[in-house]
């Protein structure tokens, strides 16, 4: 659109450049023709004739000639120019025609067919039954005993039918905040159970809440959670974990901090930390 308007106006300046130099020239001519005739009636007066005025009107004449030669000039070029014009607006006009010869088929050819987007095969989504589960295995594996592990599942399965709802076995696995911890806390007190009882909950539901949040849903789990073994392999014996349980415990009795326990041990500081809340449980109040 843009370029036949900027042909448009070359062409507009072009006539105009045109008519100017063709008015020039013909003000040129006649200007020449009087001069020529004011210097051949001045040749024929040979007396009384002024020198100064004779010069005048031969300088004149010179320069009216210098001038139809520029106009000449001038007039050679704008021929040269309205023809290299001519030569773009047919070149243009070709371009115009391919153009539209290209688009006639682009929307005459066929659309390709449609690429079916793969789809992944839906992921189950991991449910507080299975947190559940898992956790239970994690204490085990930590080397608690069953009937502690039966007490403590108990308390934190009391929670989770209270955080969930009825149907908490079907609840999406998320984080578990300290707030939501609180506020059971809270409903147990007023309800007046015995501060004892509540005492052993909530050390119950607090080492549930520091398994989910930092082993369990962790981007980094710490390492000493232990995978379940998949058929034909062997389960890590039971002895190996209680060993390193006892070591862990061993080590803190002696003032070791947390950071150097995790360095001699292999494992995780949340690892190491979570290992000693469970141990001073079991040796402290039952649950």
């Amino acid at each position: 659109m843009l370029q036949p308007t900027l042909l448009l106006v070359e062409i507009i300046l072009v006539g105009v450049t045109g008519y100017l130099l063709w008015m020039v020239r013909r003000t040129l001519t006649e200007a020449q023709k009087d001069a020529a005739e004011l210097i051949a009636a001045a040749q024929t007066k040979t007396a009384g004739v002024d020198p100064v005025s004779l010069k005048m009107a031969q300088d004149v004449s010179v320069l009216l000639n210098d001038l139809q030669r520029t106009a000449g000039t001038v007039q050679a070029d704008w021929v040269k120019r309205r023809q290299t014009m001519q030569s773009t607006l047919a070149r243009a006009e070709a371009i115009e025609e391919r153009l539209r010869d290209l688009l006639a088929q682009a929307d005459s050819a066929p659309a390709p067919p449609a690429v079916a987007a793969a789809t992944a095969p839906p992921v189950a989504e991991a449910t507080l039954a299975d947190g559940l589960q898992q956790f239970r295995q994690y204490l085990l594996h930590a080397g608690s005993p069953e009937k502690t592990v039966t007490r403590r599942m108990g308390h934190v399965t009391g929670f989770a039918a209270w955080w969930g709802g009825h149907r908490y076995e079907q609840v999406s696995l998320t984080r578990l905040g300290a707030e939501s911890v609180e506020a059971y806390l809270n409903h147990l007190r007023n309800r007046n159970y015995q501060p004892g009882t509540i005492n052993r909950k909530a050390k119950a539901i607090w080492a549930f809440r520091n398994w989910l949040n930092n082993i369990c849903l962790a981007e980094t789990p710490v390492a000493f959670i232990l995978p379940s073994a998949s058929a034909g392999e062997p389960q890590q014996p039971e002895a190996t974990v209680a060993n390193r349980r006892r070591m862990v415990q061993q080590l803190a009795r002696q003032g070791v901090d947390h950071r150097e326990i995790a360095a001699q041990t292999g494992l995780e500081q949340e690892a190491v930390r979570i290992l000693l809340t469970i141990g001073r449980n079991d040796n402290g109040l039952q649950v």
